[in-house]
């Protein structure tokens, strides 16, 4: 029976392993992928200058961090699961009454705290 869990435990960690590559490279699962404004990255161009220097890398890893296969779905369920089982929302939105999402600007204005004084206006207006 143990050596059922391990095989498949190793079973599903190849999977887990392999599959995100394999989808980068060719797209056998047709995905929604995020939406909205964000930057994607620009595949890195590999030089050896840019090797010595770490740039080579820090492009790559930035670009394989956003575009890697499954992002989207997993950045979803990470959310998902966030707010699910903690009760947070991983954005800058306030969540409110009934779980509306509210952007906080909208409330600061309601109460006020988004005035900006004379004094701080002057000196900020240039001549």
């Amino acid at each position: 029976m143990k050596k059922q869990y391990a095989i498949g435990f190793l079973f599903i960690f190849c999977m887990l392993t392999i599959l995100p590559p394999v989808q980068h490279i060719f797209h056998p699962f047709k995905l929604a992928g995020l939406q909205g404004a964000f930057d994607k990255g620009v595949t890195p161009q590999f030089s050896f200058s840019s090797w010595r220097t770490g740039k080579f890398q820090e492009q790559a890893d930035y670009y394989l961090k956003n575009n890697i296969g499954f992002n989207g779905e997993l950045v979803r369920l990470r959310n998902q699961l966030d707010y699910s089982v903690f009760g947070n929302i991983n954005t800058v939105l306030t969540l409110g009454k009934e779980n509306y999402i509210f952007d906080p600007n909208y409330l600061f204005a309601r109460e006020g705290t988004d005035l900006l004084l004379i004094p701080s206006v002057l000196l900020n207006h240039k001549h």
